[in-house]
């Protein structure tokens, strides 16, 4: 479930151009993983982002893959 307002964006470095943009962004924890011995991590893809920031951060991901080629 996502909280209203927020978006679910899978882009490479968009936890570090958010962080650039000074917008928050939160890892998505999309399940967990069980180990045996009983212990267990979370599992994450992608990030949570406020909708009106969406394309704001679409934008600049791309910008900042041309940039890094």
């Amino acid at each position: 479930m996502l909280p209203v307002g927020c978006v679910h964006l899978q882009l490479p470095n968009l936890n570090r151009v958010a962080k650039k943009l000074d917008m928050d962004c939160a890892s998505a924890v999309t399940g967990f993983d069980f180990h045996h011995g009983g212990y267990f991590h979370a599992v994450t893809d992608g990030y949570i982002v406020c909708e009106e920031h969406e394309e704001i951060l679409r934008a600049a991901c791309v910008e900042d893959q041309e940039i890094q080629r």
